[in-house]
């Protein structure tokens, strides 16, 4: 009755399963009451170091101002920077990853390797699967590219292990804290110490059945969706589809979809039902990539066609285009969920600020409510101590019997 998914119990303590990281640095924010401030510096990260990112493999500058652009208007970094949600930095660690080791990957470069190893640092404890996933797919990217001559860009990283060693122990002395045991972080005890329980196939944390077809369909779902978030609409995927047919296509490209796939490929084993309903969020690393692989498609394209009537004309009126999809279809459609969550949240506000003292005010669910953060009513302490409760309804019956255990000197409102 109480939806309290992300808070797990150990024997002496209440903690949070997610890592670390983004909750201090809120914390931060919290200090001047404004723990939004750090998602939009974290938004403001992705889009610097994406375009670095891009100028560095591409040599141009043309490509970083795109890649910028495309960054700064996409709905998936815009929406969800406007969030508290732990992925907003899982992207900023991503874009200077990234950028800090296509530098490292020509030259030695002390701020590159400073930058990387507190990137993975910090990521480490925040989302670690998604910095694994990356650093594994760049990884195999490196030693394609440099074939026998991996030995000096090896050499060139390996000062970021040390930079990140810090916070390889800040780690463990937070698992030693929330679950008892320097191995194990709070998702230990989410997964009901059952380890890795989030991945793999049967049945999910959740209860939910995860079978190979179902991790295919919503793993290529999600890829889809995350691709279309990149560049604000599905229309501006076009230049890099001529781009390929148009045989401009370069190692650029090939090395970018192969450290897509892999980072892709590894989702494909995450049993936890909200990928289903949020799964793009869980994209949000890839942003840099796929901006700069985009920007740099569409220049190419522009200058294969330029002086021509197709530059002249429909180019102008294809952005045109595009912008007006973007902001009349594709943005509106994914702000809703958002507006549908503060709806409920507002909703509640109203309901418990017309009520004096205790109460306890079920909240009847909608469709898929279990499923979609949406459909929650605001989430309680784990003491359920505020003055006014709001359980989800679970029918008569339920209801009866939360209502008897814990609305002892409150109101009760079916």
């Amino acid at each position: 009755a109480f939806r309290e998914p992300f808070v797990v119990g150990s024997s002496t303590s209440w903690s949070g399963q997610y890592f670390w990281a983004q909750p201090a640095l809120l914390a931060l924010g919290q200090l001047v009451d404004l723990p939004w401030i750090l998602p939009a510096v974290e938004v403001g990260i992705i889009v610097v170091f994406s375009a670095r990112f891009a100028e560095e493999v591409t040599g141009k500058p043309r490509v970083a101002v795109v890649t910028a652009a495309l960054v700064a208007i996409s709905p998936l970094v815009v929406l969800t920077g406007a969030t508290l949600n732990n992925v907003t930095l899982s992207g900023a660690c991503s874009a200077a990853t990234l950028w800090a080791l296509a530098r490292l990957n020509r030259r030695a470069d002390r701020r590159a390797f400073i930058t990387l190893g507190v990137a993975t640092g910090v990521a480490l404890n925040n989302r670690p699967f998604d910095q694994a996933l990356l650093l594994t797919g760049a990884a195999l990217v490196l030693i394609a590219a440099n074939g026998r001559a991996i030995g000096p860009v090896v050499r060139r990283i390996l000062p970021a292990v040390a930079v990140s060693l810090p916070f390889v122990a800040l780690l463990l002395l937070t698992n030693k804290a929330v679950t008892g045991d320097f191995r194990h972080s709070g998702y230990f005890l989410f997964n009901e110490g059952q380890g890795f329980k989030t991945f793999g196939f049967g049945r999910g944390p959740f209860g939910d059945p995860h079978t190979p077809a179902i991790a295919a369909s919503k793993t290529i779902t999600n890829a889809v969706r995350g691709a279309f978030f990149t560049s604000g609409g599905p229309l501006l995927l076009a230049p890099l589809a001529l781009t390929v047919v148009l045989g401009r296509a370069t190692r650029l490209y090939a090395a970018a979809i192969s450290v897509v796939d892999i980072y892709v490929a590894g989702y494909f084993f995450y049993a936890a039902t909200p990928i289903n309903t949020t799964g793009p969020i869980y994209f949000l690393a890839l942003m840099p990539i796929g901006a700069a692989w985009l920007a740099h498609a569409a220049l190419s394209l522009h200058e294969s066609v330029a002086g021509t009537v197709i530059a002249r004309r429909v180019v102008p009126a294809f952005l045109v285009a595009h912008t007006l999809a973007s902001f009349t279809v594709f943005w509106p459609s994914e702000s809703r969920e958002l507006a549908r969550a503060a709806e409920r949240a507002r909703g509640c506000d109203d309901v418990a600020s017309r009520i004096e003292g205790p109460a306890l005010v079920f909240v009847l669910g909608s469709g898929d409510a279990q499923r979609s953060w949406t459909g929650w009513p605001p989430m309680p302490s784990p003491q359920l101590d505020e003055r006014v409760l709001f359980p989800r309804s679970e029918g008569a019956e339920l209801d009866r019997r939360v209502a008897a255990r814990f609305g002892a000197g409150r109101q009760v409102f079916a």
